[in-house]
């Protein structure tokens, strides 16, 4: 949950409404399976027969672990729920389940009440969704990007973030001395560092995005652009990698940063999953695929 609000990954996990037990399943294409009141298929654990009467399902169910393991997370890693046909399946038809009645009426509850605007910005650091961009639309118009002066007076949308494809750690130990050497003049200030951007082997990882602002911007005689920006650290920066870590006493500036290096990238809880009247509600599994123990809530 973040505050009061749910997340994404609670509509695509198995409950049921006497229980605070929360199941996600794993295995590939499970996640496909829509709703339906009328299905073609169900869900059964997996030692138990197509016919298996409420006896023998019962007994299935001792063999679940309790609920003082799964709170300690001492039970097993995986339960396995298989997915069988109740009729004869017509190839290309979709494959359906019942999610239950109290999944249902949440989403008939949930449609009703919709509106169409949505919240301003609060204070919890939800931004307005009036005007929202994600953040991919706007790296896909941008041909060239503002620089932090340009922003002032025409910003982007509040919802994003500018960052860049960069490897602190990729220095050469030349570089690496110049550094040091500079930090040494001035202790009392933080050094201003400057390094060429360069092209290594899996620069463009999605783990070396990290924050940056853009300084200046220069056009080379092909029409392409090149920039010179601060790096940041990326927030919560792993500590067991401190090579890429930017010493907290240097302004790291990075010059000639082709347009490819840079992506606009959607803050934290701005996109449209974090709204706050966002439909959240699991997939209710039937009473008898739930053991009477892990019913906490009745």
């Amino acid at each position: 949950k973040r505050g009061n609000r749910q997340q994404l990954v609670t509509n695509y996990c198995f409950g049921h409404p006497n229980s605070t037990v929360h199941l996600y399943p794993f295995g590939p294409t499970i996640h496909l399976v829509n709703h339906y009141n009328r299905p073609n298929a169900r869900l059964r654990w997996a030692d138990q027969s197509v016919e298996a009467s409420s006896q023998e399902t019962q007994t299935s169910l001792t063999t679940l672990p309790s609920l003082d393991q799964i709170r300690t997370r001492s039970a097993p890693k995986s339960m396995l729920l298989e997915l069988v046909a109740l009729r004869n399946i017509r190839k290309g038809e979709e494959i359906t389940i019942n999610y239950g009645r109290g999944w249902e009426d949440a989403w008939w509850r949930h449609v009703r009440r919709w509106e169409s605007t949505h919240d301003p910005e609060s204070s919890d650091g939800a931004f307005a969704h009036d005007h929202y961009v994600p953040a991919s639309v706007i790296d896909d118009a941008a041909k060239t990007i503002r620089t932090e002066a340009e922003q002032k007076e025409n910003p982007y949308e509040s919802n994003v973030v500018i960052t860049c494809f960069y490897r602190y750690g990729d220095r050469t130990e030349s570089e690496r001395q110049k550094a040091k050497e500079a930090s040494l003049k001035s202790p009392s200030q933080s050094a201003i560092i400057t390094y060429r951007w360069k092209m290594t082997r899996g620069i463009y990882d999605l783990k070396n995005l990290r924050p940056c602002s853009i300084l200046k911007r220069k056009q080379g005689d092909t029409g392409r652009s090149a920039y010179a920006v601060r790096m940041f650290n990326r927030p919560n920066h792993d500590e067991s990698h401190d090579d890429d870590r930017i010493p907290e006493d240097q302004l790291h500036i990075v010059t000639h940063i082709p347009r490819s290096a840079i992506r606009f990238m959607d803050k934290q809880y701005t996109t449209d999953q974090h709204l706050k009247q966002a439909f959240r509600h699991p997939i209710g599994l039937e009473d008898n695929l739930f053991p009477a123990e892990w019913m906490d809530l009745t």
